[in-house]
């Protein structure tokens, strides 16, 4: 079996537009819910916590 250019390039061309549509209906449900950035930092005040006695809580009021 011998397929033509004209054949070749429709197979081609129907291929790339069903991974569009596959992609598109991805984004729609899912995709478009993800959040990403590149400059991600966490800012507040660092506090160390440490006990100045030995022993375990027995209640915190």
């Amino acid at each position: 079996m011998i397929i033509s250019k004209k054949q070749l390039i429709g197979v081609v061309a129907i291929g790339i537009l069903l991974t569009g549509v596959v992609f598109f209906i991805w984004w729609v449900s899912k995709g478009r819910f993800i959040q990403t950035t590149d400059d991600a930092y966490i800012g507040g005040n660092i506090t160390t916590v440490a006990s100045k006695v030995s022993g375990y809580i027995s209640a915190i009021e």
